[in-house]
């Protein structure tokens, strides 16, 4: 299994109901696109306070990085993030690690 953590600086504007939109759309994706295992994310609440400005994001955890690697440019994922992602993010962080 992959673990595929992706992090964002939001823009300073952004609207609560933006936030989920895009997370649901992003939830949406199971259904779209194989190897899909789970999908989850929100706001930092870590009692560290080391974010570094990436205070909202995601996990997709697929079933391997032939999965992993077909999510990356599947016409699905493009639409959200180009849709719902780039509209909300000043800056991105991805990290993928197997499971």
């Amino acid at each position: 299994m992959i673990n595929h953590i992706v992090l964002f600086k939001l823009k300073e504007d952004v609207k609560e109901e933006q936030l989920k939109e895009c997370l649901d759309a992003i939830k949406n994706l199971k259904g779209k696109i194989s190897g899909i295992v789970e999908i989850s994310g929100g706001f930092d609440n870590s009692p560290e306070h080391k974010n570094n400005g990436f205070t909202w994001g995601f996990v997709v955890k697929f079933e391997d990085e032939k999965s992993r690697d077909n999510y990356v440019p599947h016409t699905e994922h493009q639409k959200v993030v180009e849709k719902y992602v780039l509209p909300i993010i000043e800056e991105g962080l991805i990290f993928d690690y197997k499971i």
